[in-house]
């Protein structure tokens, strides 16, 4: 089980454990390593609660800070993953998580979710249900670690940029790009460089994703696909979005791209496939390759794992047939793909 998805269990004792998966949280924490990460995962032989470690205090006092004697900073992993979102309330998981000793709650996709995280410690600690002492704590640890951050700068300042330096990363971006992007289902595609117009639909998720990167994001896509494609449509879609003419532009052009964006989590992602099907010539799956399961029929699907400006400019030349998708699924899906 991913724990994108739901809770994995990992049914092991502290013997197994110490052998096996803590070997190296244990040479971490003796190099002095300043941060380390939690995961979603249950070892119920070690805390018969059934919590995940994320929110165990077994695991995080007794063991890492323990046993193990790490005295850093501890974060969560993503806290929207349905190992803990699907299974906690924001309330639970600042008690459980404060009282286990996570320093940091790990919130990505959604800055109004911070807030709450931050409204539910308030509460906690006014409350009585969480002593003040350990958030003073958690700061005491949080700025060690940015004195050491800071310290460590100014020991190696980062390198000048090298124009040359800066090509040979790029080339060697873009070459793992390249040998990234994935195809599922093998059904033949006419390639875009042989269209005279296109819809692209990306849903407004990821345009938001990429915004915090300060991307141009219309211009990155429209840039990449205009430079083989004349006419293109874009769109940046959600609920609000107006679907009479989202069916009627795709209708009326000679290919429609669909980008998906972690829809295992955003069910009108695929209400919206579901109505503009049959229009659609490619799906690009752009974030957790999850979303393939959702799709039920034999589309070509490419998955890009994320979206960036190289991995864009890939995946557009493989759209053109100038390149081959030449990754390979790194996880298993409940039904069978071909490609």
């Amino acid at each position: 089980v991913d724990s994108h998805l739901d809770l994995p269990i990992v049914d092991v004792d502290i013997n197994l454990l110490m052998a096996r998966e803590l070997k190296p949280f244990k040479a971490a924490v003796d190099a002095d390593v300043a941060l380390i990460m939690t995961s979603h995962v249950s070892f119920p032989k070690i805390d018969e609660t059934g919590l995940p470690a994320t929110l165990s205090k077994k695991i995080l006092r007794d063991i890492l800070r323990g046993v193990l004697g790490f005295n850093g900073l501890i974060i969560s992993d993503a806290l929207e993953m349905k190992a803990i979102s699907g299974r906690f309330d924001v309330g639970e998981i600042v008690f459980h998580g404060l009282n286990a000793g996570l320093n940091i709650f790990l919130r990505c996709d959604d800055f109004d979710a911070v807030l709450e995280l931050k409204d539910a410690i308030i509460k906690c600690v006014k409350s009585g249900r969480v002593d003040s002492s350990i958030l003073y704590d958690s700061y005491i640890k949080i700025e060690a670690v940015r004195g050491r951050i800071k310290s460590a700068l100014t020991l190696h300042p980062p390198a000048k940029f090298s124009p040359t330096l800066f090509r040979r990363n790029r080339a060697a971006s873009r070459d793992i790009s390249i040998n990234t992007i994935t195809l599922i289902n093998g059904e033949a595609f006419k390639p875009i460089k042989d269209l005279n117009s296109i819809v692209i639909l990306i849903p407004k998720s990821l345009e938001r994703f990429l915004s915090r990167f300060d991307y141009d994001v219309v211009g990155m896509i429209v840039g990449e696909f205009g430079s083989y494609v004349e006419n293109i449509v874009l769109y940046f879609y959600d609920e609000s979005s107006p679907i009479e003419d989202i069916v009627e532009s795709s209708r009326s052009v000679d290919g429609v791209i669909f980008f998906t964006y972690n829809a295992i989590f955003n069910k009108f992602q695929m209400d919206l496939y579901r109505i503009v099907r049959d229009m659609v010539s490619v799906i690009v799956v752009a974030g957790l390759p999850y979303d393939v399961e959702l799709i039920e029929d034999s589309k070509p699907i490419f998955l890009t794992y994320g979206l960036n400006p190289l991995s864009l400019s890939a995946l557009v030349d493989v759209l053109c047939g100038f390149e081959k998708a030449r990754g390979k699924v790194p996880v298993k899906f409940k039904q069978h793909f071909s490609g």
